[in-house]
């Protein structure tokens, strides 16, 4: 792994053209990714673009004028359509169509306004879901200029919702997840949603979509669940090695092999609850099943990781920092 310190703290990173992980870049086209930081020393927030493979030297940086205090949560795209969530600001919402050169801000709906997202996700700009606060869940079919109200916290029992994904094989399929063990699933493209029996009482901090049918979530106590029923039974996964002590699994990421289904790397990241501690990548090479390894040369991060993306088996990207100045890009590939 190569590192790249950075003077800010990165929060979230995306593949915005991931190949084999289900965003269609061809044949020796170099992936791209964007990554968004906290505020630099009480200013603004950045976001970051990289379109060469994430190579150290290559990263494109764009203040986030607009938002003058506060720290990002969740940065998606998809090619150069790059959406970045706030939901500390008035206007909750970056939206940038020339990858990453500018961005408009937007206010969302009087919902979100209330609730403010977290997170979100999408496959295409066709179409943009947000889930957040007291489980609100937003969708968009017009790149973000105007937001439906699909679910307002009934799935997810009121409690908040810090992740979702999209279903690479089968976009109609969505899975949302948080607080309290809380896990709800869409089967109509995000329009209706339906509770799920959680695995686990723990906030659940990451999620991954494997198959419509397919999911593995990870939790603030360590645990890694995985469930191939969509969520009617859960599988505790062994212990990874090395497990901290206390912490969190912080990101899920998983790389299908070309149209290979059911065959591929899943990663792992576990954070300390100790910024200065013993922080772990593990990396699965059978799509979520089996042996959890470190991955090589990830023995110990320089600071506490925060979110992953891999744009194919072999190149993915992490990111983290302390909270404040001090951050880092570890390149796997």
């Amino acid at each position: 792994m190569a590192y790249i310190t950075q003077a800010v703290s990165l929060t979230a990173v995306a593949a915005l053209n991931g190949g084999d992980c289900g965003k269609g870049c061809a044949p020796g086209t170099r992936a791209t990714f964007a990554a968004v930081s906290t505020a630099v020393s009480g200013g603004a927030p950045y976001l970051y673009v990289n379109a060469h493979d994430g190579a150290h030297d290559q990263w494109e940086a764009l203040a986030l004028a607009g938002w003058a205090h506060n720290n990002p949560t969740d940065v998606f795209g998809f090619q150069d359509f790059i959406m970045v969530v706030n939901g500390e600001e008035a206007l909750l919402l970056a939206r940038s169509v020339d990858g990453g050169k500018s961005v408009t801000y937007l206010a969302g709906n009087t919902d979100m306004a209330m609730h403010p997202p977290l997170a979100g996700d999408m496959l295409t700009p066709d179409k943009q879901v947000l889930v957040g606060k007291d489980g609100y869940i937003c969708l968009s079919t017009d790149h973000g200029d105007t937001w439906q109200t699909v679910d307002a916290g009934v799935a997810s029992g009121g409690d908040d919702l810090t992740q979702v994904r999209i279903c690479r094989q089968n976009p109609a399929v969505l899975y949302a997840s948080g607080a309290n063990g809380a896990i709800a699933a869409s089967y109509n493209g995000g329009y209706a949603w339906v509770p799920l029996t959680s695995p686990s009482g723990n906030n659940i901090t990451a999620l991954e979509v494997l198959h419509e049918n397919e999911i593995l979530v990870g939790t603030d106590t360590l645990e890694l669940w995985h469930s191939t029923d969509g969520g009617e039974t859960w599988i505790k996964q062994a212990d990874l090695p090395s497990l901290p002590t206390a912490g969190s699994i912080v990101a899920l990421f998983c790389c299908a092999c070309g149209a290979v289904e059911k065959h591929g790397v899943c990663y792992a990241v576990a954070a300390d609850s100790s910024i200065a501690a013993e922080h772990r990548i593990y990396r699965n090479a059978g799509w979520g099943s089996g042996q959890w390894e470190i991955e090589t040369g990830c023995a110990s991060l320089p600071a506490k990781p925060a979110d992953l993306a891999a744009a194919h088996n072999n190149l993915a990207l992490v990111v983290g920092g302390n909270g404040t100045t001090t951050g880092f890009v570890g390149l796997l590939s």
